[in-house]
């Protein structure tokens, strides 16, 4: 089958988590023996300004010559030559690659909020788009994203007779006709499929975001450390500070390592009450290419988020390297660890207090952070508990997360997708 992403999201985004999910979807549709292209621009949804040709050349991916002339570039003192996608005056630049069996045409966006879209940019957008469609017809148009040429793409594809599928891996898509020409909608997990039916009448498939364990497996030499990524409000680290701050008053023999990715963890240094200079062993590291490069690092992982997670990516990357994830009650996250230990699950599924979400400052309380630094220090301690519960882990995360598992249903779902279908409820 011939299969056609359109996103107005950088393909080779190196940070979202829900960009690599996309673009390992595609890698083993393309694998599968399908014929794999990609539409993108260069906005990525972390904010981040990245110079795509630089960011492709340290990945080793080469640009094809373009078909459609070229056009001079002076940047810094710099010259360049870059494609065209069309000829005259405002002609704009075009990259072409190819990366993992998918043949990606990137237009070098400059407007890329997607509150405030450009409407020559947008037309620019779906003029390729297209174009791309008359040149090789696609059975499947693929989109993500809450920009609005995703449901424009879609609409075009519809009055084509083009069957259309959409990927949700968050809240936030309950938008007035955005699911009008969708026939197939498959979500990150059944909590997020259940929250949508529950809104808005969708219908959707459930479905394990694609996890390319290549990017994710880690060495074990090196595990030491209580890790959190993301230190935000939202991800827990209102539940995080006050761990840490008991720990490293109590038990400084067990180091803790904050990742950065969209936020900062200079953060935890304005959380009031709470001085995290006079503990050297929290430390914090910027955001990295790959999560293995600090699940090399990591020994037990806290994800402590008091918002509905749709998913908990990062939970399931521990899993697959055998490292107890230590997970909130909230939203997808116990899901994702397949249920606490008690219930054969791989993880601690643990509480936060009802009264927290990512709205507060306030930090919880000793006793409310105390079943957490109980399962850190009983996981640190007790070498058996440890080792129990990362053997389950790793085999629930093959079970649940392996290519082999997860493969062919990614190719099931999007080979028999037919146009016309109709995935809100009556």
């Amino acid at each position: 089958m011939r299969i056609l992403l359109a996103v107005h999201n950088y393909y080779n985004d190196p940070i979202t988590g829900a960009m690599h999910a996309v673009r390992t979807a595609m890698k083993w549709l393309a694998e599968a023996g399908n014929s794999c292209r990609a539409l993108s621009t260069v906005r990525m949804d972390t904010g981040a300004d990245l110079r795509p040709i630089e960011h492709l050349g340290k990945l080793g991916i080469e640009l094809r010559k373009p078909g459609r002339g070229m056009r001079v570039v002076k940047k810094g003192g710099r010259v360049r030559r870059v494609p065209v996608d069309r000829k005259g005056a405002g002609a704009k630049p075009v990259l072409r690659y190819s990366v993992d069996g998918v043949d990606v045409t990137l237009l070098e966006t400059r407007h890329n909020d997607v509150q405030e879209p450009d409407h020559e940019e947008n037309r620019w957008f779906l003029d390729t788009l297209d174009r791309l469609i008359k040149e090789e017809p696609p059975d499947v148009l693929f989109g993500y994203g809450t920009h609005p040429v995703v449901p424009a793409a879609f609409k075009a594809a519809r009055a084509r007779g083009i069957a259309t599928v959409v990927s949700l891996q968050n809240e936030g898509f309950e938008l007035p006709g955005y699911f009008r020409d969708v026939d197939r909608v498959v979500t990150c997990s059944k909590f997020l499929s259940g929250l949508y039916r529950e809104r808005i009448g969708l219908v959707s498939t459930p479905l394990a975001p694609a996890l390319d364990w290549s990017q994710i497996e880690a060495p074990v030499e090196s595990r030491g450390f209580v890790t959190f990524v993301n230190p935000l409000r939202r991800k827990g680290a209102a539940v995080f500070a006050r761990v840490a701050d008991i720990l490293g008053a109590t038990r400084p023999d067990i180091p803790m390592l904050v990742v950065q990715s969209a936020g900062s963890a200079s953060m935890l240094n304005s959380v009031p009450g709470i001085d995290f200079t006079k503990y050297p062993q929290i430390m914090a590291c910027p955001a990295v290419d790959t999560p293995g490069e600090f699940l090399a690092l990591t020994k037990v992982l806290m994800a402590p988020s008091v918002w509905a997670e749709p998913f908990g990516r990062v939970a399931a990357e521990a899993m697959i390297n055998g490292i107890p994830p230590l997970v909130s009650d909230r939203g997808g996250l116990p899901e994702a660890v397949g249920g606490d230990e008690s219930q054969g699950g791989g993880g601690r599924v643990l509480p936060v207090p009802d009264w927290l979400d990512e709205r507060s400052i306030k930090l919880v309380s000793e006793a409310e952070a105390a079943p957490w630094v109980e399962a850190i220090c009983e996981l640190w301690d007790d070498a058996g508990a440890y080792q129990r519960l990362s053997d389950r882990a790793k085999a629930l995360a093959v079970e649940l997360y392996s290519e082999q598992v997860l493969r062919p249903q990614y190719v099931e779902q999007f080979t028999s997708v037919t146009a016309g279908s109709c995935v809100l409820e009556d």
